[in-house]
C-alpha cells in the first residue's frame, strides 16, 4: 500500500504529462519541489483514469509494496463526465485517495484559452501523423460514429467541454472544492495551486499559481 499519494489533476491538456516529466527529470522550481514528498520524482505513475475506463479494482494498486513508498496519479478531472460520473466521489480513484497516507494534491488550471489552443495543436498533430486519407476517413466515417455513440449512451463530449470561460471556471470551482474536502480530511496533506509557464530558455516549465481560477465566481 503506498504510504503518500501526489495527485496531478487537471483537464486534458493542462500540462500533468509534462508536470511529471519534469518532476522526474528535476527541472521543476525549487519553490515547488520543497512543496512535494522528497522521493515523488522517483514514484511509480498510474492513470487515474485507468480505474474508471477499465474498471481496474482499486486493490490493485493498494495491496502491493510501492516502491520508494509512494504513487503519483495522473488524473483528467473532466475524463467521468464521458461515462456521465458527475460526482467525484462516485469515481472509482476516489477510493484510492483515501487510503491512509499523506496526499498531495497539485492542481493545474490554464484558461480557457490557453486549453483550447492545446487541444487544437493536437488535433493538427495528430492529423499529421495520420496522413490525409486517414484524416479525411476519420472526419467523414470514424467522428460521426462516435458522436452517434456518445449521444445514444448519453455521455458528455469533453473534448469541447471548456469552450466557455465560464464553464471552465465552474468544473475547476467543483473540483477544487473537492480536493479541498480530502485534503483537509488528512493530517499533513495540502493542495498547490499551479500553472504552466515559459521558461527564458524557452522550456516548459511550472510557477506557483497565486490567483487560480477557481478562486472566482
Amino acid at each position: 500500500m503506498p504510504s503518500a499519494i501526489l495527485l496531478v489533476a487537471g483537464p486534458s491538456g493542462a500540462g500533468k504529462s509534462t508536470f511529471i516529466q519534469c518532476l522526474k527529470d528535476g527541472t521543476l522550481p525549487p519553490e515547488i519541489v520543497r512543496m512535494l514528498p522528497p522521493a515523488a520524482g522517483r514514484w511509480q505513475v498510474y492513470e487515474a483514469n485507468d480505474f474508471l475506463k477499465r474498471n481496474i479494482a482499486v486493490g490493485s494498486v493498494t495491496e502491493v509494496p510501492a516502491p520508494d513508498g509512494g504513487i503519483v496519479l495522473h488524473f483528467d478531472i473532466a475524463f467521468g463526465r464521458r461515462l456521465g460520473v458527475t460526482d467525484y466521489a462516485n469515481d472509482p480513484v476516489m477510493h484510492l485517495i483515501r487510503v491512509p497516507g499523506e496526499l498531495v494534491v497539485v492542481n493545474l488550471q490554464p484558461s480557457a484559452e490557453r486549453l483550447r489552443a492545446q487541444y487544437e495543436a493536437r488535433l493538427r498533430e495528430q492529423a499529421r501523423r495520420r496522413g490525409r486519407l486517414n484524416e479525411a476517413w476519420r472526419r467523414a466515417v470514424r467522428r460521426p460514429l462516435r458522436e452517434l455513440q456518445r449521444r445514444l449512451r448519453g455521455n458528455v463530449d469533453t473534448s469541447r467541454i471548456f469552450d466557455q470561460a465560464d464553464d471552465l471556471a465552474r468544473c475547476y470551482r467543483e473540483w477544487t472544492a473537492f480536493a479541498q474536502s480530502i485534503v483537509c480530511s488528512k493530517p499533513g496533506s495540502r493542495l498547490i495551486h499551479a500553472r504552466p509557464h515559459l521558461a527564458k530558455d524557452r522550456t516548459p516549465t511550472f510557477v506557483i499559481d497565486e490567483a487560480p481560477l477557481a478562486a472566482f465566481g
